[in-house]
Protein backbone atom coordinates (compact mmCIF):
# COMPACT_ATOMS: atom_id res chain seq x y z
CA UNK A 1 0.00 0.00 0.00
CA UNK A 2 2.34 2.41 0.99
CA UNK A 3 4.84 1.87 -2.13
CA UNK A 4 1.55 2.45 -4.02
CA UNK A 5 0.21 5.57 -2.60
CA UNK A 6 4.29 6.88 -2.88
CA UNK A 7 4.20 6.20 -6.88
CA UNK A 8 0.80 8.08 -7.19
CA UNK A 9 2.47 10.84 -5.80
CA UNK A 10 5.41 10.58 -8.04
CA UNK A 11 3.04 10.42 -11.15
CA UNK A 12 1.05 13.24 -9.14
CA UNK A 13 4.29 15.15 -8.75
CA UNK A 14 5.05 15.11 -12.37
CA UNK A 15 1.42 15.76 -13.45
CA UNK A 16 1.95 19.01 -11.48
CA UNK A 17 5.28 19.88 -12.34
CA UNK A 18 4.05 20.07 -16.23
CA UNK A 19 1.42 21.79 -15.86
CA UNK A 20 2.68 24.47 -13.19
CA UNK A 21 4.05 27.21 -15.68
CA UNK A 22 0.12 28.09 -16.63
CA UNK A 23 -3.04 27.40 -15.39
CA UNK A 24 -3.53 24.05 -12.65
CA UNK A 25 -6.98 23.05 -13.35
CA UNK A 26 -9.94 22.23 -11.11
CA UNK A 27 -9.92 18.87 -11.46
CA UNK A 28 -6.27 18.25 -11.56
CA UNK A 29 -5.42 20.43 -8.34
CA UNK A 30 -8.37 18.55 -6.98
CA UNK A 31 -6.95 15.06 -7.68
CA UNK A 32 -3.75 16.09 -6.56
CA UNK A 33 -5.18 16.54 -2.85
CA UNK A 34 -7.18 13.45 -2.80
CA UNK A 35 -4.04 11.41 -3.85
CA UNK A 36 -1.73 13.01 -1.74
CA UNK A 37 -3.87 12.61 1.33
CA UNK A 38 -3.77 9.19 1.05
CA UNK A 39 -0.30 8.98 1.86
CA UNK A 40 -0.55 12.02 4.93
CA UNK A 41 -3.48 10.42 6.28
CA UNK A 42 -1.81 6.78 6.80
CA UNK A 43 1.97 7.69 7.02
CA UNK A 44 2.54 11.57 7.36
CA UNK A 45 0.40 14.38 8.26
CA UNK A 46 0.69 17.34 10.91
CA UNK A 47 -1.33 16.41 13.65
CA UNK A 48 -3.42 19.21 13.83
CA UNK A 49 -4.52 19.65 10.21
CA UNK A 50 -6.62 17.66 8.02
CA UNK A 51 -4.75 15.00 5.46
CA UNK A 52 -5.79 17.57 2.77
CA UNK A 53 -4.49 20.45 4.59
CA UNK A 54 -1.23 18.28 4.78
CA UNK A 55 -1.22 17.41 1.14
CA UNK A 56 -1.89 20.92 0.16
CA UNK A 57 1.60 21.83 2.37
CA UNK A 58 3.22 19.31 0.69
CA UNK A 59 2.26 20.50 -2.27
CA UNK A 60 3.51 23.96 -1.96
CA UNK A 61 6.88 22.72 -0.70
CA UNK A 62 7.71 20.72 -3.79
CA UNK A 63 6.69 23.43 -6.08
CA UNK A 64 6.89 26.95 -4.01
CA UNK A 65 6.65 30.43 -6.25
CA UNK A 66 9.96 30.55 -7.67
CA UNK A 67 9.49 32.94 -10.66
CA UNK A 68 12.28 34.20 -12.46
CA UNK A 69 10.50 36.98 -13.92
CA UNK A 70 7.50 39.21 -14.23
CA UNK A 71 5.87 37.74 -16.57
CA UNK A 72 6.72 34.17 -15.15
CA UNK A 73 5.54 35.13 -12.06
CA UNK A 74 1.90 36.47 -13.66
CA UNK A 75 1.11 32.99 -14.94
CA UNK A 76 2.22 31.29 -11.45
CA UNK A 77 -0.16 33.85 -9.94
CA UNK A 78 -3.46 32.91 -11.99
CA UNK A 79 -5.83 30.89 -10.12
CA UNK A 80 -8.84 30.37 -12.10
CA UNK A 81 -11.93 28.62 -10.59
CA UNK A 82 -15.23 28.78 -12.06
CA UNK A 83 -18.64 30.32 -10.44
CA UNK A 84 -21.32 28.17 -9.27
CA UNK A 85 -23.47 27.34 -12.26
CA UNK A 86 -26.31 28.34 -10.80
CA UNK A 87 -25.28 32.35 -11.00
CA UNK A 88 -25.46 34.47 -14.10
CA UNK A 89 -21.56 36.18 -14.70
CA UNK A 90 -20.84 38.83 -17.16
CA UNK A 91 -18.06 41.32 -17.65
CA UNK A 92 -18.12 45.45 -17.30
CA UNK A 93 -16.53 47.98 -18.15
CA UNK A 94 -16.31 50.99 -16.09
CA UNK A 95 -14.87 54.21 -16.32
CA UNK A 96 -11.63 54.81 -14.18
CA UNK A 97 -9.90 58.03 -14.35
CA UNK A 98 -7.25 56.78 -16.97
CA UNK A 99 -8.90 54.03 -18.18
CA UNK A 100 -11.86 51.61 -18.50
CA UNK A 101 -11.39 49.03 -16.20
CA UNK A 102 -12.96 45.36 -16.39
CA UNK A 103 -15.07 44.02 -13.61
CA UNK A 104 -16.20 40.62 -13.34
CA UNK A 105 -19.75 40.69 -12.44
CA UNK A 106 -22.05 38.09 -10.76
CA UNK A 107 -25.63 37.99 -10.11
CA UNK A 108 -27.51 34.90 -8.30
CA UNK A 109 -30.82 33.96 -10.02
CA UNK A 110 -33.08 35.16 -7.21
CA UNK A 111 -30.39 38.25 -5.60
CA UNK A 112 -31.22 39.49 -2.63
CA UNK A 113 -30.11 43.12 -3.09
CA UNK A 114 -29.61 43.94 0.12
CA UNK A 115 -26.03 42.40 -0.14
CA UNK A 116 -23.25 43.50 -2.36
CA UNK A 117 -19.55 42.28 -2.20
CA UNK A 118 -16.78 44.04 -3.94
CA UNK A 119 -14.00 41.68 -4.24
CA UNK A 120 -9.87 42.60 -4.67
CA UNK A 121 -7.70 39.92 -5.46
CA UNK A 122 -4.42 39.26 -4.08
CA UNK A 123 -1.37 39.18 -6.59
CA UNK A 124 1.80 41.32 -4.97
CA UNK A 125 0.13 44.50 -6.92
CA UNK A 126 2.08 42.78 -9.82
CA UNK A 127 -0.82 40.21 -11.44
CA UNK A 128 -3.14 37.97 -10.23
CA UNK A 129 -6.83 37.61 -11.52
CA UNK A 130 -10.54 38.59 -10.28
CA UNK A 131 -11.57 35.06 -11.08
CA UNK A 132 -10.53 34.45 -7.69
CA UNK A 133 -13.24 35.55 -6.01
CA UNK A 134 -15.82 33.01 -7.33
CA UNK A 135 -13.66 30.55 -5.00
CA UNK A 136 -15.95 31.91 -2.17
CA UNK A 137 -19.58 31.92 -3.77
CA UNK A 138 -20.17 28.12 -2.79
CA UNK A 139 -21.64 29.11 0.39
CA UNK A 140 -24.43 32.11 -0.98
CA UNK A 141 -24.74 32.22 -4.34
CA UNK A 142 -28.63 33.05 -3.78
CA UNK A 143 -27.29 36.06 -1.42
CA UNK A 144 -24.54 38.30 -2.64
CA UNK A 145 -24.07 40.40 -5.76
CA UNK A 146 -20.16 40.40 -6.47
CA UNK A 147 -17.96 42.56 -8.20
CA UNK A 148 -14.67 41.44 -8.82
CA UNK A 149 -12.17 44.41 -10.26
CA UNK A 150 -9.11 43.91 -12.55
CA UNK A 151 -7.32 46.67 -11.20
CA UNK A 152 -4.29 48.48 -12.47
CA UNK A 153 -0.58 46.30 -12.02
CA UNK A 154 2.75 47.55 -11.51
CA UNK A 155 5.49 48.08 -12.86
CA UNK A 156 3.30 49.53 -15.66
CA UNK A 157 1.27 51.51 -13.04
CA UNK A 158 1.64 52.69 -9.24
CA UNK A 159 -0.27 52.47 -6.49
CA UNK A 160 -2.62 55.49 -6.71
CA UNK A 161 -3.38 54.17 -9.97
CA UNK A 162 -4.55 50.50 -8.81
CA UNK A 163 -6.42 52.44 -5.88
CA UNK A 164 -7.98 54.95 -8.21
CA UNK A 165 -9.84 51.71 -10.06
CA UNK A 166 -10.47 49.41 -6.70
CA UNK A 167 -12.18 53.04 -5.83
CA UNK A 168 -13.99 53.81 -8.97
CA UNK A 169 -15.55 50.03 -8.62
CA UNK A 170 -16.37 50.64 -5.07
CA UNK A 171 -18.15 54.14 -6.52
CA UNK A 172 -20.31 51.72 -8.81
CA UNK A 173 -21.12 49.29 -6.31
CA UNK A 174 -22.53 52.38 -4.30
CA UNK A 175 -24.55 53.58 -6.43
CA UNK A 176 -26.82 50.40 -7.12
CA UNK A 177 -28.50 51.15 -3.86
CA UNK A 178 -27.98 47.96 -1.58
CA UNK A 179 -28.86 48.00 1.72
CA UNK A 180 -25.27 46.67 2.66
CA UNK A 181 -21.63 47.17 0.89
CA UNK A 182 -19.09 44.52 2.07
CA UNK A 183 -15.43 44.88 0.80
CA UNK A 184 -13.48 41.86 0.84
CA UNK A 185 -9.96 41.46 -0.45
CA UNK A 186 -6.69 38.71 -0.33
CA UNK A 187 -3.37 39.58 0.37
CA UNK A 188 -2.37 42.64 -1.84
CA UNK A 189 -6.38 42.83 -2.29
CA UNK A 190 -6.32 43.14 1.18
CA UNK A 191 -4.34 45.83 1.26
CA UNK A 192 -6.18 47.99 -1.05
CA UNK A 193 -9.34 47.07 0.24
CA UNK A 194 -8.40 48.66 3.27
CA UNK A 195 -7.16 51.67 1.72
CA UNK A 196 -10.48 52.02 0.09
CA UNK A 197 -12.16 52.03 3.40
CA UNK A 198 -9.78 54.33 4.90
CA UNK A 199 -10.35 56.63 1.61
CA UNK A 200 -13.74 56.68 2.03
CA UNK A 201 -13.62 57.55 5.62
CA UNK A 202 -11.86 60.11 4.60
CA UNK A 203 -13.84 61.68 2.01
CA UNK A 204 -17.32 60.04 2.38
CA UNK A 205 -19.48 60.20 -1.00
CA UNK A 206 -22.61 61.51 -1.01
CA UNK A 207 -24.85 58.25 -2.30
CA UNK A 208 -27.71 57.20 0.00
CA UNK A 209 -26.73 53.45 1.48
CA UNK A 210 -22.43 54.19 0.53
CA UNK A 211 -21.51 53.20 3.39
CA UNK A 212 -19.35 49.66 3.68
CA UNK A 213 -20.74 47.54 6.37
CA UNK A 214 -18.08 45.28 7.18
CA UNK A 215 -14.72 44.07 5.43
CA UNK A 216 -12.85 40.63 4.86
CA UNK A 217 -9.59 40.25 4.53
CA UNK A 218 -7.57 37.41 4.02
CA UNK A 219 -4.02 37.75 4.93
CA UNK A 220 -3.95 41.04 4.23
CA UNK A 221 -0.45 41.82 2.38
CA UNK A 222 -0.72 45.86 5.26
CA UNK A 223 3.07 46.76 5.41
CA UNK A 224 4.19 47.41 1.13
CA UNK A 225 7.60 48.12 2.45
CA UNK A 226 8.06 44.67 4.10
CA UNK A 227 10.56 45.79 6.74
CA UNK A 228 8.46 46.37 9.90
CA UNK A 229 7.68 43.16 11.78
CA UNK A 230 9.92 40.21 12.38
CA UNK A 231 7.34 37.39 11.28
CA UNK A 232 8.17 38.51 7.72
CA UNK A 233 12.27 37.09 7.76
CA UNK A 234 11.42 34.89 10.81
CA UNK A 235 8.53 32.99 8.83
CA UNK A 236 10.70 32.53 5.26
CA UNK A 237 11.15 29.60 5.30
CA UNK A 238 7.93 28.33 6.24
CA UNK A 239 6.07 30.53 4.02
CA UNK A 240 6.20 29.17 0.45
CA UNK A 241 3.36 31.36 -1.20
CA UNK A 242 5.46 34.51 -0.52
CA UNK A 243 8.92 33.63 -1.46
CA UNK A 244 12.01 35.71 -1.78
CA UNK A 245 11.54 35.38 -5.53
CA UNK A 246 8.61 36.93 -5.72
CA UNK A 247 9.32 39.50 -3.15
CA UNK A 248 12.57 40.19 -5.35
CA UNK A 249 10.40 40.93 -8.03
CA UNK A 250 7.48 42.68 -6.85
CA UNK A 251 9.92 45.28 -4.64
CA UNK A 252 11.83 45.75 -8.32
CA UNK A 253 7.97 46.00 -9.93
CA UNK A 254 6.79 48.93 -7.46
CA UNK A 255 10.34 50.15 -7.52
CA UNK A 256 9.70 51.04 -11.28
CA UNK A 257 7.27 52.16 -10.79
CA UNK A 258 7.51 54.56 -8.29
CA UNK A 259 10.83 55.49 -10.14
CA UNK A 260 9.01 57.29 -12.68
CA UNK A 261 7.61 60.07 -10.65
CA UNK A 262 9.84 59.88 -6.88
CA UNK A 263 14.08 60.33 -7.89
CA UNK A 264 15.15 59.34 -4.78
CA UNK A 265 15.20 55.90 -2.56
CA UNK A 266 13.78 58.39 0.58
CA UNK A 267 11.05 59.46 -2.02
CA UNK A 268 9.69 55.82 -3.05
CA UNK A 269 10.16 54.53 0.84
CA UNK A 270 7.72 57.53 2.05
CA UNK A 271 5.91 56.40 -0.58
CA UNK A 272 5.21 53.01 0.57
CA UNK A 273 5.23 54.04 3.92
CA UNK A 274 2.22 56.27 2.87
CA UNK A 275 0.16 53.49 1.62
CA UNK A 276 0.64 50.92 4.26
CA UNK A 277 -2.22 50.68 6.64
CA UNK A 278 0.18 49.12 9.01
CA UNK A 279 2.30 52.43 9.49
CA UNK A 280 -0.77 54.62 9.34
CA UNK A 281 -2.75 52.27 12.11
CA UNK A 282 -0.81 50.18 13.82
CA UNK A 283 2.60 52.23 14.20
CA UNK A 284 1.29 56.21 13.87
CA UNK A 285 -1.79 54.95 15.58
CA UNK A 286 -3.63 57.36 13.08
CA UNK A 287 -7.87 57.31 14.57
CA UNK A 288 -9.87 54.90 11.68
CA UNK A 289 -13.10 53.97 12.21
CA UNK A 290 -13.23 50.99 10.56
CA UNK A 291 -16.46 48.75 10.13
CA UNK A 292 -16.70 45.40 11.62
CA UNK A 293 -13.80 43.22 10.42
CA UNK A 294 -13.50 39.49 9.87
CA UNK A 295 -9.87 38.55 9.53
CA UNK A 296 -8.40 35.17 8.42
CA UNK A 297 -4.54 34.41 8.23
CA UNK A 298 -2.04 31.72 9.09
CA UNK A 299 0.14 32.06 11.78
CA UNK A 300 3.45 30.61 9.76
CA UNK A 301 3.11 33.15 7.05
CA UNK A 302 5.37 35.92 6.70
CA UNK A 303 2.28 38.33 6.99
CA UNK A 304 1.28 36.79 10.24
CA UNK A 305 2.67 39.98 13.10
CA UNK A 306 1.52 42.46 10.46
CA UNK A 307 -1.88 41.01 10.82
CA UNK A 308 -1.78 40.57 14.63
CA UNK A 309 -0.88 43.79 15.72
CA UNK A 310 -3.69 45.30 13.07
CA UNK A 311 -6.22 43.14 14.46
CA UNK A 312 -4.88 44.09 18.13
CA UNK A 313 -4.95 48.08 17.40
CA UNK A 314 -8.87 47.12 15.70
CA UNK A 315 -10.15 46.06 19.03
CA UNK A 316 -8.01 48.81 21.02
CA UNK A 317 -9.70 51.45 18.72
CA UNK A 318 -13.19 49.70 19.12
CA UNK A 319 -15.29 50.77 22.32
CA UNK A 320 -15.76 47.33 24.16
CA UNK A 321 -19.18 47.13 23.67
CA UNK A 322 -18.30 46.53 20.08
CA UNK A 323 -15.19 44.43 19.68
CA UNK A 324 -17.28 41.18 19.78
CA UNK A 325 -18.40 42.06 16.03
CA UNK A 326 -14.36 41.89 14.63
CA UNK A 327 -13.43 38.14 14.22
CA UNK A 328 -10.62 36.63 13.91
CA UNK A 329 -9.21 33.54 12.44
CA UNK A 330 -5.40 32.20 12.70
CA UNK A 331 -4.39 28.50 12.41
CA UNK A 332 -0.33 28.00 11.81
CA UNK A 333 0.94 25.58 9.25
CA UNK A 334 -1.68 26.85 6.25
CA UNK A 335 -0.74 28.50 3.31
CA UNK A 336 -1.18 32.42 2.57
CA UNK A 337 -4.53 32.66 1.57
CA UNK A 338 -5.46 29.46 2.65
CA UNK A 339 -9.08 29.93 2.41
CA UNK A 340 -8.85 30.14 -1.69
CA UNK A 341 -8.63 25.80 -1.13
CA UNK A 342 -11.96 25.49 0.30
CA UNK A 343 -12.76 23.22 -2.03
CA UNK A 344 -10.14 20.72 -1.43
CA UNK A 345 -9.15 21.60 2.19
CA UNK A 346 -11.47 21.45 5.16
CA UNK A 347 -9.72 24.07 7.49
CA UNK A 348 -10.17 26.26 4.34
CA UNK A 349 -13.79 25.55 3.83
CA UNK A 350 -14.78 26.00 7.42
CA UNK A 351 -13.14 29.55 7.22
CA UNK A 352 -14.90 30.68 4.03
CA UNK A 353 -18.17 29.41 5.95
CA UNK A 354 -17.34 31.66 9.14
CA UNK A 355 -16.87 34.08 6.98
CA UNK A 356 -20.33 33.54 4.90
CA UNK A 357 -21.97 33.74 8.42
CA UNK A 358 -19.82 36.87 8.90
CA UNK A 359 -20.93 38.56 5.73
CA UNK A 360 -24.55 37.60 6.04
CA UNK A 361 -25.23 38.08 9.48
CA UNK A 362 -27.06 41.43 10.06
CA UNK A 363 -24.94 43.81 12.01
CA UNK A 364 -26.92 44.59 15.60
Amino acid sequence: MRIAVATLIALTSIFLYLNYRGVIFYYGFKSAIEIISLYEKHYGGENHLSPQASALNRIFKLFPLKPKNIEELREQLVFTVHPPLSLSYNQTLIKSLKNSILVEHINAPHINKRIGILYIHGGGLVGGSPKQGFAFLQNFPEHVDMLCVRYAFAPEHLIDEALADVYQAYKFMANRNYNRLVIMGDSAGGLLSTLTVMENLQHEISIPNSKIDSMVLMSPWLDVTCASTKSFEGNAHLDFVVTEDLKRIVNESLTEALSRRFATAEDRLEMMIKYSPYHKFVVNKEKIKFPRVYQVFSKTERFSDENVEFFEELQRQTPKEYRYKNKQRCIANLPHVYPLFGLYVPEAAEAIKEMTQFVLSEEE
